[in-house]
């Protein structure tokens, strides 16, 4: 699955923030919990898309979301990194998406 975390930026914090996200590249995909992988920081180009960034991970199963729970509850790297990066962001536009594969054998396709 597809997990996809969006935010603006605070005004101001663009800069500080690319410099962040770069320089703490690697503690990111080391710090994430059992199921997850992170696939990248993005942000949006033109003004293409409701929000300045996101956040790709792939997500194995829905019981990666429990592990990304009880990693976060340890207070580790993990969870300064994310505290740190929520410091830039602005908490009323942040929204998640979860996307599956299209065909895959749990699958569920409903309205239309």
């Amino acid at each position: 699955m597809l997990y996809i975390y969006s935010s603006n930026i605070r005004t101001g914090h663009f800069a500080d923030f690319e410099k962040a996200v770069a320089s703490h590249q690697q503690r990111f995909a080391a710090s994430q919990p059992a199921g997850w992988t992170l696939k990248g920081f993005f942000f949006k180009v033109f003004g293409f898309g409701d929000a300045h960034v996101e956040v790709h991970f792939e997500v194995a199963n829905y019981a990666a979301f429990d592990s990304a729970q009880q990693t976060a509850a340890k207070k580790g790297d993990y969870e300064q990194l994310w505290t740190e990066f929520h410091k830039f962001l602005d908490p009323a536009t942040a929204s998640g998406r979860l996307l599956k594969p299209v065909g895959g054998k749990d699958t569920l396709v409903v309205g239309c």
